[in-house]
């Protein structure tokens, strides 16, 4: 019979999360919209959460998987373009690909 401990330790090993910088949290995050932030969140995820600077992907995902409204996706993307967090590449009519690299998001918040 396993104890508490050790259905605690498989239940532990078995979670994952995403790291996200404190600077963003504090600095970047009050200067933000809602959406704008839960966009973010999810670029980060997509980023950072899998060891990599970008992915590909479109607006209705990124609706999907925010709960942003459609039409909200591309005026936020813009924002965070603007405010130099992320860089977009439109790879053809569909698709684009969301650059999100903290290092160079760091030094630009510092150049500020």
């Amino acid at each position: 019979m396993k104890s508490d401990n050790d259905y605690l330790n498989q239940v532990l090993n078995h979670i994952t999360f995403t790291k996200v910088e404190n600077y963003l949290i504090d600095e970047i995050f009050p200067t933000l919209k809602g959406s704008d932030i839960k966009i973010l969140l999810h670029i980060i995820r997509n980023t950072v959460g899998f060891n990599r600077v970008s992915f590909m992907t479109n607006y209705a995902n990124i609706a999907n998987k925010t709960g942003v409204d459609y039409t909200y996706i591309k005026p936020c993307l813009e924002r965070l373009v603007n405010l130099k967090l992320i860089v977009i590449e439109k790879v053809n009519f569909r698709q684009i690909k969301i650059i999100f690299d903290r290092r160079v998001v760091k030094l630009n918040q510092l150049s500020k």
